[in-house]
Protein backbone atom coordinates (compact mmCIF):
# COMPACT_ATOMS: atom_id res chain seq x y z
CA UNK A 1 0.00 0.00 0.00
CA UNK A 2 1.41 3.36 -0.99
CA UNK A 3 1.67 5.99 1.74
CA UNK A 4 0.09 9.34 0.86
CA UNK A 5 0.50 12.36 3.09
CA UNK A 6 -2.56 13.97 4.64
CA UNK A 7 -1.58 17.28 3.06
CA UNK A 8 -1.42 15.66 -0.38
CA UNK A 9 -4.98 14.46 0.13
CA UNK A 10 -6.06 17.99 0.99
CA UNK A 11 -7.02 17.15 4.56
CA UNK A 12 -5.20 20.20 5.89
CA UNK A 13 -5.70 22.76 3.13
CA UNK A 14 -4.85 25.74 5.34
CA UNK A 15 -1.34 24.52 6.13
CA UNK A 16 1.12 27.16 4.90
CA UNK A 17 3.37 26.28 1.99
CA UNK A 18 6.08 28.89 2.57
CA UNK A 19 8.27 29.88 5.52
CA UNK A 20 6.70 33.37 5.79
CA UNK A 21 3.26 31.75 5.66
CA UNK A 22 4.27 29.30 8.38
CA UNK A 23 5.58 32.11 10.56
CA UNK A 24 2.31 34.06 10.13
CA UNK A 25 0.15 31.01 10.86
CA UNK A 26 2.22 29.82 13.83
CA UNK A 27 3.69 32.88 15.56
CA UNK A 28 4.01 31.14 18.93
CA UNK A 29 3.83 27.79 20.71
CA UNK A 30 0.15 28.20 21.56
CA UNK A 31 -0.79 28.52 17.89
CA UNK A 32 1.23 25.38 17.08
CA UNK A 33 -0.37 23.37 19.91
CA UNK A 34 -3.87 24.49 18.90
CA UNK A 35 -3.24 23.29 15.35
CA UNK A 36 -1.67 19.99 16.46
CA UNK A 37 -4.61 19.30 18.78
CA UNK A 38 -7.09 19.97 15.96
CA UNK A 39 -5.19 17.62 13.64
CA UNK A 40 -4.85 14.88 16.26
CA UNK A 41 -8.46 15.07 17.46
CA UNK A 42 -10.47 16.65 14.61
CA UNK A 43 -13.79 15.81 16.31
CA UNK A 44 -12.63 16.86 19.78
CA UNK A 45 -10.45 15.27 22.44
CA UNK A 46 -10.77 11.52 22.99
CA UNK A 47 -8.87 9.97 25.89
CA UNK A 48 -6.33 7.42 24.59
CA UNK A 49 -6.87 5.26 27.69
CA UNK A 50 -10.64 5.18 28.29
CA UNK A 51 -11.99 6.60 24.98
CA UNK A 52 -14.04 9.25 26.80
CA UNK A 53 -14.89 12.18 24.55
CA UNK A 54 -15.04 15.71 25.88
CA UNK A 55 -13.11 18.74 27.00
CA UNK A 56 -10.00 17.74 28.97
CA UNK A 57 -8.49 19.56 31.93
CA UNK A 58 -5.83 22.01 30.76
CA UNK A 59 -2.86 23.27 32.74
CA UNK A 60 -1.59 26.84 32.36
CA UNK A 61 1.94 25.81 33.34
CA UNK A 62 1.91 22.61 31.18
CA UNK A 63 0.30 23.64 27.86
CA UNK A 64 1.20 20.39 26.05
CA UNK A 65 -0.57 18.19 28.62
CA UNK A 66 -4.27 17.32 28.61
CA UNK A 67 -5.95 15.34 31.41
CA UNK A 68 -9.05 13.23 30.86
CA UNK A 69 -11.91 14.32 33.11
CA UNK A 70 -13.15 10.73 33.43
CA UNK A 71 -10.03 8.70 34.28
CA UNK A 72 -7.44 11.44 34.97
CA UNK A 73 -5.04 9.99 32.37
CA UNK A 74 -2.62 12.62 31.14
CA UNK A 75 -1.53 12.76 27.52
CA UNK A 76 0.69 15.11 25.63
CA UNK A 77 -0.53 16.78 22.47
CA UNK A 78 2.80 15.87 20.90
CA UNK A 79 2.86 12.23 22.09
CA UNK A 80 3.36 9.85 19.21
CA UNK A 81 4.41 12.62 16.83
CA UNK A 82 7.76 13.71 15.48
CA UNK A 83 7.61 16.57 18.01
CA UNK A 84 7.69 14.11 20.92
Amino acid sequence: MKWISAMALGLYPDFPETLPGFQREFPDEKACLTYMEAVRWPKGFVCPLCDTKGEPFRFANRPKVLRCRACNEETSITAGTIMH
